[in-house]
């Protein structure tokens, strides 16, 4: 059985139980007296009633229906009234001073306050024997917590991998406004070169060979954008070793620029530096030479 009733404290709950309750008193000047003593957390209305939980059954009239209220019961239900929302108590009258009961002011949100009230409750249940839950039990009082979503190791690469794919759909999609945004988008950097020249057994210099074929492509339909190319270079340091080369039968790590004479062939080449051609409307790209030469010689070579 749930009531609500106007009275703080006064909302019930007692599976299987009996509750009576006592209706206000019809005379305006003794109903207002108890109004203003009773702490209500709605809207008096007049069917409104306060359950015998917490009123002393000395202190109420017997009736037919409803028992009538002394203004006894009516100072004991202000004194022993627990609060139903989070605000205090409303302080008590000068009516309820003068009968020299004192009633404590209870602030829910300290957790001191909180003790006390439910103290008080328990008291009160244990007088009519109705069973109380205990604070662990009640799901008001249950701390979530903050919640944190952990991302897994699967989660992550997955991000990872859209980013990555996001990325270069949005370079295949961007126009070259001009050459530098051109070279900026599609130049290797320089493990793709090593990768790329560590495939082929290419001679230090010119490619003779990648030139004629390109020369034979050029003139197809289907490779006329061979005609549209640019011409792009990128160095990129070598660690300075020496080796034997089998196929060439000698040792190689010096300065080479191919057909080009170098004047000391004693030093050892600690970059490459390569030339590649680039399509301007499709992504095509070649590499046409590459050198081995030093770097403080890198300046003196460019106009040669």
């Amino acid at each position: 059985m749930v009531q609500t009733r106007v009275v703080r404290g006064c909302g019930s709950w007692c599976p299987g139980g009996d509750i009576r309750f006592h209706a206000f008193p019809k005379n305006s000047t003794q109903r207002n007296l108890w109004l203003s003593i009773v702490p209500l957390k709605m809207k008096y209305y007049e069917s409104a009633t306060v359950p015998t939980v917490i009123i002393n059954q000395e202190t109420v009239s017997p009736g037919k229906t409803t028992s009538a209220l002394h203004e006894e019961s009516i100072v004991q239900i202000a004194a022993l009234a627990v609060p139903s929302i989070n605000s205090d108590i409303y302080e008590s009258s000068s009516a309820l001073k003068e009968t020299g009961v004192k009633r404590t002011v209870c602030n829910i949100e300290d957790q001191t306050s909180k003790k006390q009230c439910r103290k008080i409750l328990e008291n009160l249940c244990n007088l009519n024997k109705l069973p109380v839950s205990s604070e662990d039990d009640d799901p008001a009082k249950i701390d979530r917590g903050v919640q944190v979503k952990i991302k897994s190791s699967k989660e992550e690469i997955l991000e990872k991998k859209s980013k990555i794919l996001k990325q270069k759909v949005a370079r295949q999609t961007t126009k070259n406004q001009d050459m530098s945004s051109l070279i900026a988008t599609i130049k290797k950097y320089t493990e793709t070169i090593r990768r790329s020249l560590s495939l082929f057994n290419c001679n230090v210099g010119f490619l003779s060979e990648v030139l004629e074929y390109l020369k034979e492509q050029v003139k197809t339909p289907e490779k006329i954008y061979l005609k549209n190319v640019v011409l792009i270079f990128d160095g990129m340091a070598l660690r300075q070793n020496l080796a034997y080369d089998q196929k060439l039968d000698k040792v190689v790590g010096y300065v080479d620029l191919g057909p080009i004479p170098v004047s000391d062939p004693e030093k050892l080449a600690s970059e490459a530096l390569v030339f590649q051609i680039v399509s301007y409307g499709v992504r095509f790209k070649s590499p046409i030479a590459y050198f081995l030469l030093q770097i403080t010689c890198l300046g003196n070579c460019f106009p040669n």
